[in-house]
């Protein structure tokens, strides 16, 4: 983590297949307008990445499942 990052009110999870799968969307030529826009509809936009819960079956994973991993 890098500078001082305030509290978010709003938080999108997102799971991929794979970390390979991850950098395909961020890397495609073909999105490649699309980031700058989602990137600037915000003032404050952080990319976020870990290994660990599977999130596959939301049955499973329970709130404090996730925010736990998301905890410093």
């Amino acid at each position: 983590m890098a500078g001082d990052l305030a509290s978010r009110q709003v938080l999108f999870v997102v799971e991929w297949e794979s970390e390979e799968a991850f950098n395909s969307f961020r890397d495609d030529p073909d999105l490649a307008d699309l980031h700058p826009l989602r990137e600037s509809g915000t003032a404050s936009y952080v990319w976020q990445t870990f290994d660990g819960l599977d999130m596959s079956d939301p049955a499973d994973v329970s709130l404090d499942d996730v925010l736990a991993v998301l905890k410093p």
